[in-house]
């Protein structure tokens, strides 16, 4: 990773400025813990030199401790320049949530003036970075930097005592450099601390998918904006019902819908379906004819069938009864999107054929009326 080294020199030169008041108040004298009633915030950043708010009165701990912080901080990020990350190259990875317990001390990057602890973060996606640096037997002190050596921000205090603290939103997604360290001019200096990261995603993921038979509505990978409400349909083809729904392998039941509220975490969902079983026709034909198809006639749920009645030679139809109910000498007849079962019978009655014709055209415009 390359720093940028004129930028540390400036942060250096620019907390160097108050050096001879440093030197008159006594710099080098650790003070005591203050309330943090009074604010002395150095901060550091790509858009912010660092700063120590101006206090009355007399040179206090307080204010000994801020300016000798912010000269602190400037020799340290000049030391880090590429030459060091070159010897002190050793970078803990670290993922976007976790909690490791570290120790600076001999054997860590050793810059003269610190130690230093290297940690590589990387973050999948844009979101807030929050970064904790916390110890009770050493004054810490954070640095985050991004993939390029470009510094993003810093704390001291903000944890509260002497806990660090740096909060990031709409960070992007990439790699970023964490370094721990610590405040004091009596170096070396060794101490324990924890350090914590966590991270939210300012849009997170739901994996949305559907098994043969059916639909589901969005699918695929959708993103939704963290604390927002994503609504999911579930839809069957014909002749397939809805089987089972799950959230996050937790099944929910054969529902047709499903909300996601108030999206805090990645989130899947899956339905699946199932055939219904075919619906039955029984087809049947009297002497005289036939009907077609015949028999137990299989029809899938929200199908249609039709069915041809065709009398024999010296034959004609009589009529034809569907589910028990006459509908005249017709010579088809279509099963609309069948849900249940039925039946159809065709039955027929003999003539003389030489009067067939004409008894079929009487019949037929007697069935058109």
């Amino acid at each position: 990773m390359a720093l940028n080294p004129s930028r540390f020199v400036r942060l250096a030169v620019v907390a160097m400025r108050p050096l001879p008041r440093l030197v008159m108040a006594g710099l080098f004298r650790r003070s005591t813990p203050a309330p943090k009633t009074i604010e002395c915030q150095p901060k550091h950043s790509a858009r912010s030199s660092p700063r120590c708010r101006a206090l009355r009165g007399r040179p206090s701990s307080i204010e000994r401790k801020c300016f000798g912080l912010a000269l602190f901080v400037g020799l340290v990020l000049t030391f880090v320049a590429p030459s060091v990350w070159a010897q002190c190259n050793v970078e803990v990875p670290i993922e976007p949530n976790a909690t490791v317990n570290g120790r600076l001390g001999p054997g860590d990057c050793d810059i003269g003036i610190a130690f230093l602890d290297f940690y590589r973060l990387n973050l999948p996606a844009p979101g807030t970075l929050d970064v904790r640096m916390t110890s009770d037997q050493i004054d810490s002190l954070l640095f985050l930097f991004d993939e390029f050596g470009e510094d993003i921000d810093s704390d001291d205090d903000g944890g509260g005592g002497f806990n660090s603290l740096i909060v990031v939103p709409n960070l992007p997604a990439g790699s970023y450099i964490i370094v721990a360290s610590y405040i004091s001019f009596m170096h070396p200096e060794t101490g324990f601390y924890t350090l914590s990261t966590t991270f939210t995603p300012s849009a997170f993921t739901v994996t949305a998918t559907a098994g043969a038979g059916g639909t589901i509505s969005p699918q695929g990978s959708v993103s939704v904006n963290t604390g927002s409400d994503q609504t999911f349909t579930i839809s069957p083809d014909s002749g397939f019902v809805v089987s089972d729904v799950r959230v996050d392998g937790v099944s929910m039941g054969a529902v047709t819908t499903f909300t996601f509220s108030a999206v805090d975490a990645d989130h899947t969902i899956d339905a699946q379906f199932v055939v219904v079983a075919n619906k039955v026709i029984s087809a049947i034909a009297g002497q005289g004819g036939t009907i077609s198809p015949s028999g137990g006639v299989s029809v899938a749920v929200g199908a249609d069938q039709t069915f041809n009645i065709t009398p024999n030679s010296g034959f004609l139809t009589s009529d034809v009864i569907v589910d028990g109910n006459s509908i005249g000498p017709a010579t088809a007849f279509t099963f609309t999107d069948v849900t249940s079962d039925h039946t159809i019978e065709a039955r027929f009655f003999e003539v003389y054929p030489a009067i067939a014709p004409a008894l079929q055209l009487l019949m037929d415009d007697e069935g058109a009326q």
